[in-house]
Parts: C-alpha cells; structure tokens; sequence
C-alpha cells in the first residue's frame, strides 16, 4: 500500500490547524479529561467531560479544517472512538497497517498514526513529519500526557497499528 496522492488539501489545512492548536498551551481544566476546548470537542462527537478526547479532537480538527476550505461535511467518522475511527479508514481502504509499509516512504503529513492497546482502548494523532527509514516521526495529539501537545514517536512501538488518509 503506498501513500500516493497524499497528502490532501484537507491533510494539510488539519494539519496547520493541530499545529496551531498544539501550541495554544491547552491543558485539561483539572486533569480528568476537562477543559472549555476539550469539552466542545467532546460535544462534536456525542461524548461527555472526562471521556477520552484524542479521537474528538481529530475529528474536531478535521471537520473545522474542512469548513475552512470550503467543505460542508468531514470525511472521518463522527466518533470519539479510536477504533471505530479506524474500522472506518480500513472500510473505505484509507488505513495502512504498520506491516504494509516499505522503509522507503515518508508519512505523509496529516495523516492519522494510530495506537492499538487492546480491549476497545486505542489512540490517536496526526503526524507532522516523519519518515520509516528513520524510524521516528513527530506528532500533534489530543489527551497526551493531559493536554493537546507535540510529542517524538517509534514506529517500533509495538500498540502502533498503522496510519490512516483521508481525502
């Protein structure tokens, strides 16, 4: 599976977006998933305060990315589940495992890397830049060590499943 035709025009403006975001010093209210941005994230996807946030806040993005540009409606699921996010992505051949991936591709930016840890537990954050054969790459994330933030991920991380596009 290879990354041709991404990133997107969507890709890109929800990136600059989460980028923004990812620098605005957002912290939750009282570290139990919390907080005026994080709670209207929450509310977009049908979920309550203190509910894990990172799958709202992708969507969150992606769909305020995509009003900017012109777009009436977003391409990711509604959800503020990991997973159900990626079932989507793979239902609409969107999602690349990890496995498919040659050491020669670059993630392409904006794209969705995606965590796994077992029994419906999952999480989620777009890449800023990074490529395989270097085995790092950079990420925006919601609900990451209590705020949205930049963090240095492996792609060796055993829970990291794949990445996921979206036009």
């Amino acid at each position: 599976m290879s990354f041709d035709n991404y990133p997107s025009r969507l890709m890109l403006k929800s990136l600059e977006v989460a980028q923004w975001l990812g620098g605005q010093g957002i912290v939750e209210k009282t570290g139990k998933n919390d907080g005026p941005f994080i709670e209207f994230c929450l509310s977009r996807v049908g979920r309550i305060k203190g509910d894990a946030y990172c799958a709202a806040f992708v969507y969150t993005v992606v769909e305020v990315s995509g009003f900017i540009i012109g777009r009436d409606k977003s391409p990711l699921k509604k959800t503020g589940l990991v997973l159900a996010m990626r079932r989507d992505l793979e239902k609409f051949n969107c999602f690349h495992p990890k496995a498919t991936i040659t050491d020669t591709q670059t993630l392409p930016p904006g794209c969705l890397a995606i965590w796994d840890y077992g029994n419906g537990k999952g999480h989620i954050g777009f890449v800023t830049k990074g490529s395989v054969s270097s085995n790092a790459f950079e990420t925006v994330e919601g609900n990451h060590s209590n705020k949205i933030t930049h963090v240095t991920r492996k792609l060796t991380d055993a829970n990291l499943v794949g990445f996921g596009v979206y036009p």
